[in-house]
């Protein structure tokens, strides 16, 4: 059986600059990568991550997780409805 558990971060503020310039680069990735999902009208990971992983860690900066975890995310977003384009805000919430 597997527990989740919510927990409030309490960053020292020197902390939150770094968190939130996380956020938003993780956000901006996904927003920029749903674009690129929905132009070519596909939700498959193996093909997006061969063909953006890279893009992803360079454009934006992200860690090899965070790429990774980023294309995942956006993939469940864009199979949820197809016909539109997913839209991810600055700092919705992220794995």
């Amino acid at each position: 059986m597997k527990r989740a558990l919510q927990t409030r971060l309490l960053p020292a503020p020197d902390q939150v600059a770094a968190l939130e310039a996380t956020m938003r680069a993780f956000n901006a990735a996904a927003d920029w990568l749903a674009g690129e999902a929905f132009a070519r009208k596909t939700a498959n990971k193996v093909l997006l991550q061969r063909l953006y992983y890279r893009e992803l860690r360079t454009r934006f900066d992200l860690s090899a997780q965070m790429a990774v975890r980023c294309i995942a995310q956006t993939c469940e977003a864009y199979k949820r409805d197809k016909g539109k384009r997913p839209r991810f805000r600055p700092f919705a919430a992220m794995p």
